[in-house]
């Protein structure tokens, strides 16, 4: 019940902001922040009924810990498959995969949760806990081995819809490597306003472009990617 809940917040987000939805990235921070939401809710709980009620200061502390340090990411972890479904769906053509992918990700986070509390179940205790929290970190391991993907396909859209703007003189060839760099857009607001917004403005333009590619003129998409050239071409100048 609790992956349902989630998932409904993460479709909300879907379907009222659909054209944000670039990649699979976008899920997993849409579905990662929707988890932290309800964990931030559901510890509050947690950690005073059991933890204070309970035990006093010593259960709340003991609680807390365990709750938010040991096992904090864990609904974040879960509901991060849903968003990747509801990604998927969006940057498909198929009509059934766009249909089938955010149920089909909906039940893996319900499957990892299941798993998650089986341990926790079986075990109970100190012993229990330890397994779990191992379990949980080989959980985290593969998803930040997903994003590292992600991650590297993103550079290869980007640098994919960035080459035709170096050829058409809207951006220098530095302008194309900083862009290509995970480095620029961590360290860009450290260069002044104009470069960060130029370096965000580039990732959009290359992402609103892989749009267009995918799914044509939907909403709109020429006249952004236009409208987002007319910006960079006032920017490039004060661009470092």
């Amino acid at each position: 019940m609790e992956e349902i809940l989630k998932g409904l917040a993460v479709a909300i987000v879907f379907f009222t902001f659909r054209k944000e939805f670039d990649s699979v990235l976008d899920g997993i921070i849409y579905g990662g922040i929707a988890g932290l939401g309800f964990a931030a809710t559901e510890n509050t709980l947690y950690i005073y009924r059991n933890g204070f009620l309970e035990g006093g200061w010593e259960g709340l502390f003991a609680l807390a810990f365990i709750r938010v340090i040991l096992v904090g990411w864990m609904h974040a972890f879960f509901t991060a498959f849903t968003g990747i479904g509801f990604a998927i769906s969006r940057l498909n053509k198929n009509a059934l995969i766009k249909f089938i992918a955010p149920f089909a990700g909906l039940t893996v986070a319900i499957v990892v949760h299941a798993f998650h509390n089986t341990f926790g179940g079986l075990f109970g205790g100190v012993e229990g806990l330890a397994i779990t929290v191992f379990a949980d970190f080989i959980g985290y391991s593969i998803m930040v081995g997903i994003i590292i993907w992600v991650i590297i396909h993103e550079r290869n859209i980007v640098k994919k819809h960035l080459v035709e703007e170096v050829s058409s003189g809207l951006i220098s060839q530095a302008h194309y490597k900083k862009a290509l760099s995970p480095i620029t857009l961590s360290t860009a607001v450290f260069s002044g306003r104009a470069s960060h917004k130029f370096y965000n403005l580039l990732g959009e333009l290359a992402h609103k472009k892989e749009q267009l590619h995918k799914h044509g003129d939907e909403s709109g998409n020429t006249a952004i990617v236009e409208k987002l050239r007319a910006e960079l071409a006032s920017l490039a100048s004060q661009a470092k």
